[in-house]
């Protein structure tokens, strides 16, 4: 079981390493770069951002 264990958690630590070397994950968005960039105001965007967890 311990073993299972430390070997799950390896693949998980090598899950990460290989995501950390992607240039295209997607980054976190906040309500006035919404604003700047779509015809939104910013409670309309904050509102987005709250709905969709951003």
């Amino acid at each position: 079981m311990p073993e299972e264990v430390i070997n799950l958690l390896k693949s998980i630590n090598q899950n990460i390493e290989e995501l950390r070397k992607k240039d295209n994950l997607p980054k976190l968005i906040y309500a006035k770069e919404i604003a700047k960039q779509y015809p939104v105001n910013l409670n309309k965007a904050t509102e987005f951002c709250k709905k969709y967890r951003y």
